[in-house]
């Protein structure tokens, strides 16, 4: 895109860009943690003959009623896994082999015998079972567990961190000296027009002439007019966080190559089940140039706001 006149004279650094109205205590969910290693023991949980039923239990039982649901003979229950019933599986807990109960549910009366238990039995969770895993750099349960809360942590800090990549992003924006040129914000209205127009294309519409009824669903808009207005919003915040990026990329020796662009055309078709010609005509490579410098600028900033968004307590 070295035919862009736009230009960035200094670049306001994001590092200087305060935070700490964003930053937060992480709080680990511990049931969530818990799941995760129940999940595991459920690998080597094993069943023994019991007498009495536990929640967990696996029972076999027969049901008598006047509901047809209710009238089953020899019927297999996990107890509390709501699979079956809820409220008739709880009545299960402390009952005994060959123990009788009559119970009344919303749906009726019902007559229980349980006729067999088989208990569940859980491990303790072991270092040889965190093995098994083969994961890099984990070995004991110390370090399952130090993983767990990691993976849990980079599941929610996207959440927790975007708004605070919004905020710098624009403080820098603002803070930036560049010198932006008509013409080049034109370009990249154009550009997301291009892919939008041809998109439509592909789905037999005229982009300028699709109704709110073809805008739902497909694009956030009810009408052309709308959709260009939308474009040319953004294409400004584009056409900065592309300069930007430019210049990061330049100062890492970064290079959008075209080797990038045909696999990410390879990637494209095999996610949308298009043509090559089709994916080339939604996809051009000048939009791809101009979407990875932004995203250079992007992906730094979330980086920053992700390392820094949790705080000690």
């Amino acid at each position: 895109m070295e035919n862009f006149n736009s230009r960035l004279l200094s670049l306001y650094p994001y590092e200087k860009v305060d935070i700490g109205k964003f930053q937060k205590v992480f709080q680990v969910d511990e049931e969530a943690i818990q799941y995760e290693i129940n999940r595991l023991l459920n690998r080597y949980l094993t069943w023994e003959v019991g007498e009495e039923v536990h929640s967990g239990d696996m029972v076999v039982c027969s049901l008598m009623s006047s509901v047809d649901k209710f009238q089953k003979e020899n019927i297999k229950v996990i107890v509390d896994s709501g699979m079956f019933h809820k409220s008739l599986e709880h009545v299960l807990i402390g009952m005994h082999k060959n123990e009788k109960k009559t119970v009344v549910l919303e749906e009726g009366e019902v007559q229980i015998l349980v006729k067999e238990i088989q208990n569940r039995v859980v491990p303790n969770l072991t270092n040889e079972m965190v093995q098994a895993l083969n994961l890099e750099t984990v070995s004991t349960i110390e370090e399952y567990q130090s993983y767990l809360i990691s993976e849990q942590k980079q599941k929610m800090v996207g959440n927790d961190a975007y708004h605070a990549i919004k905020y710098i992003m624009s403080e820098v924006d603002c803070n930036s000296d560049l010198i932006l040129k008509q013409a080049d914000w034109k370009k990249m209205a154009e550009l997301e027009l291009a892919k939008y127009r041809n998109l439509s294309k592909q789905m037999d519409l005229v982009l300028e002439q699709m109704t709110k009824e073809d805008f739902d669903g497909k694009i956030p808009v009810a009408s052309y007019f709308e959709l260009v207005t939308l474009v040319q919003d953004n294409a400004w915040d584009t056409l900065i966080h592309y300069l930007i990026g430019k210049y990061y990329a330049d100062q890492e020796g970064y290079v959008v190559s075209e080797a990038e662009y045909e696999q990410f055309i390879e990637e494209y078709i095999a996610a949308w089940r298009v043509t090559e010609e089709q994916a080339r005509e939604s996809q051009s490579y000048e939009l791809f140039v101009v979407t990875s410098y932004a995203g250079c600028y992007y992906q730094k900033v979330k980086k920053y706001v992700e390392e820094r968004i949790y705080v000690e307590a």
